[in-house]
């Protein structure tokens, strides 16, 4: 079981968390409400900092985290869970893909070794802003061109348009 610190916490799980919440809500077509956000950062990031303390295979983390961003998401941003569903899923499957290819390009054009980087809790940490500063990038241009992959609240609003008509 490692180790949950403050400092893991605050500059890791939070940002991280922050950035999968933002990812999945404006990738969805969501607005992503600066208060919503802090809300379920607050919440979800020391829930995630518990499942990941647990010595787990990394793709079992991230299935115990889907849920707890799905209901999060669905409380908070008050959207339906089918919805929450496929934005968390796309925000999750977006930041494990980014983790995945900058992980596999330090790893290749540093030399250091996971296993090394997940042992030192401050390269831990350092490892990673590189990708949070990538990932906020993204964010900030899909907001700005209102780029989405999967627009569901248009998607939900031409549903309940049909239905009220009917």
């Amino acid at each position: 079981m490692d180790e949950i610190t403050l400092g893991l916490i605050l500059f890791r799980y939070i940002p991280e968390t922050a950035l999968v919440v933002t990812l999945s809500l404006i990738l969805t077509g969501y607005e992503a409400k600066l208060k919503t956000v802090t809300l379920i950062t607050v919440i979800g990031a020391p829930l995630i900092a518990v499942i990941r303390s647990f010595s787990l295979t990394p793709g079992v983390n991230t299935i115990i985290m889907l849920p707890v961003l799905i209901l999060l998401i669905t409380f908070f941003c008050r959207i339906g869970i089918l919805s929450s569903s496929v934005a968390s899923g796309l925000g999750l499957i977006i930041m494990g893909l980014t983790e995945t290819v900058y992980t596999f390009c330090v790893t290749k054009l540093t030399g250091i070794e996971i296993k090394i980087i997940l042992a030192d809790p401050i390269l831990r940490l350092l490892v990673a802003v590189p990708e949070y500063i990538f990932l906020a990038i993204i964010i900030i241009i899909c907001k700005r061109y209102h780029l989405v992959l999967i627009n569901i609240r248009e998607l939900n609003e031409i549903r309940r348009i049909n239905d009220y008509e009917r």
